[in-house]
């Protein structure tokens, strides 16, 4: 099976089904609303809560390793938030996870353009950029907006030849 013929929580434009979230220290006020935020609007989706859990200081690539792996993972955690203090650090760690697309969004319009044209399944948030209205709002755009398909889908299979080129696949 090609990789653009998968299905499941793999498949180009799959809609949300689940979401896991986590954060670094400096993320997990933020987080922390932002799971309450989901658990009251969308009931239906499930959301994991991977961590952290205090104020302690924690390494953003450990928790961007736990969200990232139940992303590209079985059902139904498909799609993931991560939060640092400004969303760049999360960001990278993310995109070093094979099947990961992760954008560092900023407001309604990168969210909207990484959904619809890349079919990001995972974004970065700064916790100390964004109050939590305009993460509300991310979220939103994150979980409704659909992958436009079409054009984008060669884009993708470039970035996975690339994935496959550096010795990072998963094997389809």
């Amino acid at each position: 099976m090609s990789k653009r013929e998968r299905t499941g929580p793999a498949a180009f434009g799959a809609a949300a089904t689940g979401v896991a979230i986590g954060s670094d220290h400096a993320g997990l006020e933020l987080k922390n609303k932002i799971i309450a935020y989901l658990r009251e609007k969308y009931p239906k989706i499930e959301v994991r809560d991977c961590g952290t859990y205090t104020e302690d200081r924690v390494d953003y690539p450990d928790i961007a390793r736990a969200v990232c792996t139940n992303v590209v993972a079985a059902a139904p955690y498909n799609r993931g938030i991560l939060l640092d203090g400004a969303g760049v650090a999360s960001g990278i760690a993310a995109n070093k996870f094979n099947g990961v697309r992760c954008g560092v969004v900023h407001d309604h319009f990168s969210t909207s353009m990484g959904r619809k044209h890349n079919d990001v399944n995972v974004i970065s948030l700064g916790g100390k950029t964004l109050g939590i209205e305009a993460a509300k709002e991310i979220v939103d755009v994150f979980l409704t907006c659909a992958f436009e398909g079409d054009r984008h889908i060669p884009r993708l299979g470039k970035l996975e030849a690339i994935e496959d080129e550096q010795g990072r696949s998963n094997g389809g």
